[in-house]
C-alpha cells in the first residue's frame, strides 16, 4: 500500500475473488473510513461513491464470438438500471464512453517486469471512475489472478470480477474495475448467469456488504417464502451452479434487504432531491429502527445480526418475503490487530484503515431505510436477533468481523413494533440481561506490569474491554522447554471456537514495551482441541518472561473467558538414580492427572499427579547407559509440553551427571609397605563444587604395574555416601626385583573425569 495526498490503492486485491480483502465493519456498508488513513472528520462513516454519481466506460471489444459489445453494453446497462432505479436511494449510475482501447491479452499481461495494463483502467485513472472490461477469451482474469482463473467450469463464481483499487481520503471510492469473464457467455443460460452476477458485481461497487437475511432457509427447510426474500447480496451461492441454473427464486432484482441497505448508503434527503428527479425522500417514504445492543455491564455487543420482517396481516407471523437486516457494531472496528501479531495486514497496511473505534458505536445497528411491503401503508414489525453465521469470515465475511464470526452472549430477544408507517423512528436499544458478566475471575496484568502466573500453572480471565490484553510473568530457568495454552470457554464453561481467538507471544523479561515478541503464534486454534491456542518454547538461560493472551482481531469483551495454563517442569529430585532407575519427583506447574512422564524417551510409572508435582518411578537405563537424560511431562489431550532437558545438566542423571565433579581426598603415595591395604578416597560433588553429589558409582582400575584393589579384581565399583565419599582399598604387590610402579586411575563410572593415585612397592622391604 502506498499513500498520497488524496487517495489510497489498493492494485489488484480482487475483492469478489478473495485474493485480499481490504474491508471494515460492515454488515449494511462494505467499508467504514477508519483512523489511520482517511481524513479525521469523515472517521466511520460508510466510504462510498461522491454525491452517489457513478460514471462507467465500456471496453471496446466485444465480449464474446456470441455477445457483441453492443449487447455486452446492453447488459451492463440493465444491470445498472435495477440499481438506479430504486426510487429512495439517491443514486445514480451512468454510461459515461468507452475506454480507448480494446482490453485483452495483449495489453494487459502479466509479463518479466510485472503487469502492465492500459492506463485508463489503472487505479490511478480516477478521470475513469468504473472501467468494464470484456475479457472475450479470459486472458485478462488469468493475467490477473494466475492461469486457469478463466476457467468456464467455474462461471458461478468467475462470471464477473470486481476490483475496488483507490479510496479518497473523504470517505470515497475513487476508481474500481468490473472484469466480465467472456468464456462464461457461451449460450443463453449462461448469459443469464452472467446478468446476475452483473447486479452483484455492481453491489459490491457500490459499497454493500453481504447479507445474511433468511439464510435460515439453507440447507434443509427451504420455503418459497423465505427464498422470495433471500437477499440479492448473499455471500456465498446455494442454488446457482457453473451450468447457469437459475440463482434466485422469482425475479432477479435487488430485494428489500438489498434495497433498504442502498438507501442506507444513498439516502435521498431534502439537500440532494434536487439531483434526482422523480425520487423520494428516504426518511419520509421508509421506517427506521436503530439502536444499541449493550452487554449487561454496558459494552456495546458487535456483530449481532439484527433482522425486521413485517408480520402478515391480523398475526403475530413474521413475512418471510420482506426482511432487512444490519449487523451491530457495523461502523465499528472489526480487527484492530494486536501487539502479538501486529497491526497492520501481511502487505503491511495498517488494520485500522477501516472502521471507527468509537465506543459508542461497538454495538449500534441501522436498519432505516426499509421500504414497507408492497401495498401496504403500515404494517407491525418483529425484530429478531440472531447470531452471524459462523462459516461467513474472510471474502463471504458478514459484518464487521472477517476473520471470524463472534457468538452473541445471553438470550436474544424477539421484539414486535407495532403500527409502523413510512417515516416512523423506531430507538430500540436491547441488553441482553443475561449476557456474560464483566469480572475477570483471577485476574491479569497489563504489559507495563504483568501478574505473576498463579502457583497451579492455571488461571481463569477475561479479555474483557475493547483491545484488553492478558499479561503476565514467570521466572524461567534455562534449559527448559514450555508450553502456554489458552482456551476460549463459553458461559456455561464449556469449549468454544466462536468467541475469543486468542494468540500468544513470549518476551524476555527485560524487551523493552512495545517491542514485538520473541516467540508467538501466528494463528489461534492450532491445537487439536476445541479453540486451545499452544505456544511452546524453549528459554536459553534463567530469567524472567512476559506473556501475553490476546484475542487476535485485538477484540476484547466480557464474554471472552478463557482459561489459561502454563505447563512447566521445574526440577527433579532426586537429581541422580542409578541404572536400574527409581522413584522421582519433578516439581512444576500446570500438571494435569492423566500426564505422561518420560525419562530419556521411555515411559516413566507415574504414581501420582498434583497441579505442581508429579511422582514417578523412572525406568531402567536404556541399555545401562549413563549421564543426563530428558525427562518430559506431556499432556495426551492438548498435547502440551514441559522438557528438563539433559543438555541443561539440571535434568535427571543415571549415575553420575555431566556436571559432577570428582576429588581425591586420601591417596596412598610415594613408597608404601607391600601387601599392606590402603585406603584410596574419593568426594563426588554436583555442579556448584560444593554440594555433595551421592549414589554414584566411581570405578577403580589397576591401569599400569602391579597393585591389588580391595574387591579382589582389578576394577572395582564403589557407590558414593550421602557425604558423596567412596574409598576403596589397595595395596602395592609383592613382586620380583625389577617391580615396577603400580598406577591405579579412580573415575566416575561413565567415564566423565579421570584422577591418578600412584602406589610404588617400596623396595626396601
Amino acid at each position: 500500500m502506498f499513500f498520497r495526498s488524496q487517495t489510497i490503492s489498493w492494485l489488484l486485491c480482487f475483492l469478489i475473488s478473495g485474493l485480499c480483502s481490504p474491508r471494515a465493519a460492515a454488515g449494511g456498508p462494505r467499508w467504514v473510513a477508519g483512523g489511520s488513513y482517511f481524513d479525521p472528520t469523515v472517521v466511520g462513516r460508510p466510504v462510498v461513491w461522491t454525491r452517489g454519481i457513478l460514471r462507467y466506460y465500456t471496453d471496446l471489444g466485444d465480449l464474446s464470438a456470441t455477445v457483441s459489445q453492443a449487447q455486452a453494453n446492453a447488459m451492463v446497462s440493465a444491470a445498472a438500471a435495477l440499481w438506479s432505479g430504486i426510487p429512495t436511494a439517491a443514486l445514480a449510475i451512468e454510461a459515461a464512453g468507452s475506454l480507448a482501447e480494446d482490453v485483452n491479452g495483449s495489453n494487459f499481461l502479466n509479463g518479466p517486469g510485472g503487469l502492465a495494463m492500459p492506463s485508463d483502467v489503472q487505479s490511478s485513472a480516477i478521470g475513469v471512475p468504473l472501467a468494464i472490461i470484456y475479457d472475450a477469451d479470459g486472458a485478462v482474469l488469468d493475467a490477473l489472478q494466475g492461469e486457469g482463473a478463466s476457467d468456464p467450469n467455474s462461471c458461478n463464481l468467475n462470471g464477473v470480477t470486481t476490483l475496488v483499487d483507490n479510496f479518497s481520503t473523504n470517505a470515497t471510492i475513487a476508481h474500481a474495475l468490473i472484469l466480465i469473464n467472456g468464456r462464461c457467455a457461451s449460450d443463453q443460460a449462461h448469459i443469464a448467469l452472467l446478468q446476475y452476477e452483473l447486479l452483484r458485481g455492481f453491489g459490491r461497487i457500490l459499497g454493500l456488504d453481504w447479507s445474511q437475511a433468511n439464510d435460515q432457509m439453507f440447507p434443509g427447510s427451504t420455503t418459497p417464502d423465505g427464498l422470495l426474500g433471500w437477499p440479492l447480496m448473499h455471500p456465498v451461492e446455494k442454488l446457482c451452479n457453473s451450468n447457469g441454473n437459475p440463482c434466485m427464486t422469482g425475479t432477479i432484482a435487488p430485494r428489500t434487504d438489498d434495497i433498504a441497505a442502498l438507501n442506507r448508503l444513498y439516502p435521498v434527503t431534502e439537500g440532494n432531491i434536487g439531483n434526482f428527479p422523480g425520487k423520494l425522500v428516504t426518511a419520509a417514504a421508509t421506517i427506521s429502527i436503530q439502536g444499541t445492543i449493550h452487554f449487561r455491564n454496558g459494552q456495546g455487543m458487535q456483530g449481532v445480526n439484527v433482522v425486521a420482517r413485517p408480520l402478515v396481516s391480523g398475526t403475530d407471523v413474521p413475512d418471510m418475503r420482506y426482511p432487512a437486516s444490519a449487523v451491530s457494531g457495523h461502523l465499528f472496528n472489526g480487527n484492530a490487530g494486536n501487539s502479538i501479531t501486529g497491526r497492520s495486514d501481511g502487505l503491511g497496511r495498517p488494520l485500522r484503515v477501516f472502521g471507527t473505534d468509537a465506543a459508542t458505536l461497538e454495538g449500534w445497528y441501522d436498519l432505516s431505510g426499509i421500504p414497507l411491503p408492497p401495498g401496504n401503508s403500515r404494517a407491525d414489525y418483529q425484530i429478531s436477533f440472531e447470531p452471524v453465521n459462523p462459516l461467513y469470515t474472510g471474502s463471504e465475511s458478514v459484518g464487521p468481523y472477517a476473520l471470524g464470526q463472534v457468538a452473541p452472549s445471553g438470550t436474544m430477544t424477539t421484539v414486535i413494533l407495532r403500527e409502523l408507517t413510512a417515516g416512523s423512528a423506531v430507538i430500540q436499544n436491547e441488553t441482553i440481561a443475561d449476557s456474560a458478566e464483566d469480572s475477570n475471575s483471577g485476574g491479569d496484568g497489563v504489559e507495563f506490569s504483568p501478574i505473576e502466573v498463579p502457583i497451579t500453572g492455571e488461571w481463569l480471565a477475561r479479555i474483557s474491554g475493547y483491545a484488553h490484553q492478558s499479561w503476565l510473568r514467570w521466572h524461567v530457568r534455562g534449559g527448559r522447554q514450555l508450553t502456554v495454552e489458552a482456551q476460549p470457554l463459553q458461559e456455561e464453561g464449556l469449549e468454544t471456537a466462536d468467541k475469543a481467538r486468542i494468540v500468544a507471544g513470549v518476551w524476555n523479561g527485560d524487551d523493552a514495551v512495545g517491542v514485538s515478541p520473541d516467540v508467538s503464534t501466528p494463528d489461534p486454534f492450532n491445537a487439536v482441541v476445541t479453540g486451545l491456542t499452544t505456544l511452546s518454547f524453549e528459554s536459553g538461560n534463567d530469567g524472567e518472561i512476559r506473556i501475553a493472551l490476546a484475542d487476535q482481531r485485538g477484540d476484547g469483551r466480557p464474554d471472552y473467558l478463557y482459561r489459561g495454563r502454563m505447563l512447566y517442569a521445574d526440577a527433579i529430585t532426586p537429581r541422580r538414580v542409578g541404572i536400574r532407575g527409581g522413584p522421582i519427583v519433578i516439581d512444576g506447574v500446570g500438571f494435569r492427572p492423566g500426564s505422561i512422564v518420560t525419562v530419556g524417551g521411555i515411559a516413566a510409572q507415574v504414581t501420582s499427579i498434583a497441579p505442581m508435582e508429579i511422582s514417578a518411578i523412572a525406568p531402567a537405563s536404556s541399555g545401562g547407559q549413563t549421564g543426563n537424560v530428558d525427562v518430559t511431562v506431556t499432556d495426551p489431550v492438548t498435547r502440551g509440553w514441559a522438557t528438563i532437558e539433559a543438555a541443561s545438566g539440571t535434568s535427571l542423571s543415571y549415575e553420575a551427571a555431566m556436571s559432577d565433579q570428582i576429588s581425591i581426598v586420601t591417596a596412598p603415595a610415594n613408597a608404601v609397605p607391600v601387601g599392606v591395604p590402603l585406603a584410596f578416597t574419593v568426594k563426588t560433588l554436583a555442579a556448584n563444587g560444593v554440594a555433595p553429589a551421592p549414589g554414584i558409582s566411581v570405578a577403580y582400575t589397576v591401569t599400569q604395574g602391579d597393585a591389588s584393589l580391595g574387591c579382589g579384581q582389578t576394577t572395582c565399583t564403589v557407590i558414593t555416601r550421602g557425604d558423596g565419599l567412596a574409598t576403596m582399598t589397595v595395596a602395592a604387590s609383592s613382586t620380583a626385583q625389577g617391580c615396577r610402579d603400580g598406577v591405579i586411575n579412580q573415575q566416575l563410572s561413565r567415564g566423565s573425569a579421570v584422577f591418578w593415585g600412584n602406589v610404588s612397592s617400596d623396595r626396601s622391604g
